[in-house]
């Protein structure tokens, strides 16, 4: 493939995203309503995840207290494999 062929792939697949993300909407509410009422009665949110998505976990962890003033300790990251320390 061409690199326009290439990009204009990838662009086509990105398109589905929001359509896939769209029909999900529902269970995202109800992930979201669980996770409110456990932070409201002294829950954390602990994302875990490997590879990549263990990464985009800690960031997304740490910018929740300079965006949202939250804890440090109130979302936090866990990535396997990782040294715990």
């Amino acid at each position: 493939m061409t690199a326009k062929e290439i990009v204009r792939l990838m662009s086509r697949e990105d398109r589905k995203v929001a359509a896939a993300v769209n029909r999900e909407l529902p269970a995202i509410a109800r992930a979201v309503d669980a996770i409110v009422s456990s932070i409201r009665n002294g829950g954390r949110l602990i994302y875990v995840g490997a590879g990549s998505s263990g990464r985009m976990a800690v960031l997304d962890a740490a910018e929740c207290p300079p965006t949202f003033g939250t804890s440090p300790k109130l979302v936090r990251a866990l990535i396997a494999a990782a040294d715990p320390r």
